[in-house]
């Protein structure tokens, strides 16, 4: 093998691509000729550092506890069938396709995350088939970044300049926490944005813990309002969220779980009232003069 035919398949030996013999007569090669030797070295350390530069950049990173949410919504998923016993998918365990499956999911998210058709940076964070899971980590990382760190890009705006609809959002949660959680006390209620992702955020400080009420747009259509309260829990926080109208609620804190949960069932439907009524004046404002008096007869 002489130097040209070994160049024009160095990356090929970097990928471990080539067959054995060839690999064999690389290495024969590169004992010989110290030229090559350096080349194949200096190709090597360009990749480790794209290697590196890629795995350190913001841009490719998933957010704080997104590997822990989706391992959740998968279990949560798979929560309520039976795998068959000793089953295998060429010669790999259930265990070990499921962690392959969730390498697989979480390289796709991050990719249809961050880029866009083109390969440029998007910022549309709720566009992938895990949406729900992207608006959850947003909300923990406005939370973080807002009621924590006080560390955010843009100064918070009123609850109304945020969104109309948020107006008076204040009152019925500091209304209905007066005795769910009568040792906190409301210190913030403002609209701030986070990953191109408007709130409505009103925290609530403990004696030992900062809770966040966030209300944000949901991805779901008018009249799919799901009932339920989920529960969800990242590395750092407990997480309990629901439906209103078109906004979904998120409560988030480092309280317990119960706790947590309990905070945000005392809010459902107070919330769920305030939405409507707020939807209730907007349409008697568009009304017109002639039929307001109609509208609130009716209603």
């Amino acid at each position: 093998m002489n130097c040209r035919d070994f160049q024009e398949i160095a990356d090929s030996y970097l990928s471990d691509e080539l067959l054995t013999e060839t690999n064999h007569d690389m290495i024969r090669h590169m004992e010989a000729c110290s030229a090559c030797r350096d080349i194949i070295a200096a190709r090597r350390e360009i990749r480790t550092r794209l290697r590196s530069a890629v795995i350190a950049s913001p841009l490719y990173r998933p957010d704080e506890g997104f590997e822990h949410l989706l391992l959740t919504r998968i279990k949560h998923d798979l929560g309520d069938r039976k795998p068959a016993a000793r089953t295998s998918w060429f010669g790999l365990r259930p265990f070990a396709m499921a962690a392959g499956l969730l390498v697989v999911a979480m390289l796709s998210f991050v990719l249809f995350t961050n880029l866009d058709l083109n390969g440029s940076a998007s910022k549309n964070y709720l566009v992938s088939n895990y949406a729900e899971e992207s608006l959850l980590n947003i909300a923990s990382g406005d939370h973080q970044h807002c009621a924590i760190d006080h560390n955010l890009q843009e100064p918070p705006v009123s609850l109304a300049e945020g969104d109309g609809r948020y107006a008076g959002l204040d009152g019925v949660v500091k209304k209905e926490f007066s005795t769910v959680l009568a040792d906190h006390k409301l210190v913030e209620a403002h609209s701030c944005k986070f990953k191109d992702v408007t709130f409505a955020h009103l925290v609530m400080q403990g004696p030992n813990n900062t809770l966040s009420v966030l209300v944000a747009p949901s991805d779901k259509e008018l009249g799919s309002v799901n009932e339920k309260i989920a529960e969800f829990a990242s590395p750092s926080y407990r997480i309990s969220k629901f439906d209103v109208e078109k906004d979904t609620v998120f409560v988030i804190s480092t309280l317990q779980s119960e706790k947590n949960l309990k905070a945000a069932e005392a809010l459902a439907v107070p919330l769920r009232d305030h939405f409507t009524k707020r939807k209730g004046v907007q349409t008697a404002m568009f009304a017109g003069p002639y039929y307001k008096f109609a509208f609130h007869r009716d209603s």
